[in-house]
C-alpha cells in the first residue's frame, strides 16, 4: 500500500484540541485510543498488505513523545510501515537534528500537499523546501509531494536542483 495516513499521537491530539478549542472536534483517529497498531497490522495482514508508506505527523511541541511513538511503530511493525515524516512545520535544521539522533527512523518526507492550506503559500521550489530537500538527500530520504495545479515549472526546478533526491509525485487534489 503506497499511501497510508498514520493515526495521530495522543500528544498531537491534545495540542490540536488546544489550538482549535473544544467546539471543533478532532476528526483524525488517535493511535492507542481509536485504533491500535496491532489492529492496523491485523488489517494489513487480512488484506495481504506486505508494507506501506505511513505518513506520520510530527508534533513539534512534544517532539520527544512523538518520536517515541514513531520508534514504537517502526519496531512493532517490523519495518512493514515505512514512516514518512510530515515536515511542514519544521525547518531544515530541526529535521537534520531529528535524523542525526534517530538514524533510519524515517524513510522519507511527505506528503507535501501544495494545495493544502498549510503549504498553499509555498511552491515545490521555494527556498524553505529546497533546504528540506538538502536534508532529504543527506539522509537518502524520498520526498513525496502533491503539486498544485500550475506548479509544473516549480516541480521541474525542484527536480533539476536536486538530482540526488528521489521524488515521488502524486496527483493533484
Amino acid at each position: 500500500d503506497a499511501h497510508f495516513h498514520m493515526p495521530i499521537s495522543e500528544g498531537l491530539a491534545e495540542e490540536m484540541s488546544k489550538m482549535h478549542g473544544e467546539n471543533e472536534p478532532i476528526s483524525d483517529p488517535i493511535l492507542g485510543k481509536d485504533v491500535t497498531l496491532d489492529e492496523i497490522l491485523c488489517f494489513f495482514d487480512k488484506e495481504k498488505v506486505d508494507g506501506a508508506i505511513g505518513f506520520y505527523i510530527v508534533d513539534p511541541t512534544s517532539l520527544g513523545d512523538t518520536l517515541e511513538v514513531a520508534r514504537n511503530i517502526k519496531e512493532q511493525s517490523s519495518d512493514s510501515i515505512a514512516l514518512f515524516l510530515m515536515p511542514t512545520v519544521l525547518d531544515a535544521g530541526k529535521l537534520d537534528s531529528i535524523h542525526k539522533s534517530n538514524a533510519g527512523l524515517f524513510k522519507g518526507y511527505g506528503e507535501l500537499a501544495f494545495y493544502d492550506e498549510g503549504l498553499k503559500p509555498l511552491t515545490p521550489s521555494d527556498q524553505k523546501l529546497l533546504n528540506i530537500y538538502d536534508v532529504a538527500e543527506k539522509y537518502s530520504l524520498v520526498v513525496m509531494m502533491h503539486p498544485d495545479i500550475g506548479q509544473k515549472s516549480n516541480v521541474e526546478k525542484a527536480l533539476q536542483n536536486n538530482p540526488g533526491v528521489n521524488f515521488l509525485l502524486h496527483g493533484f487534489q
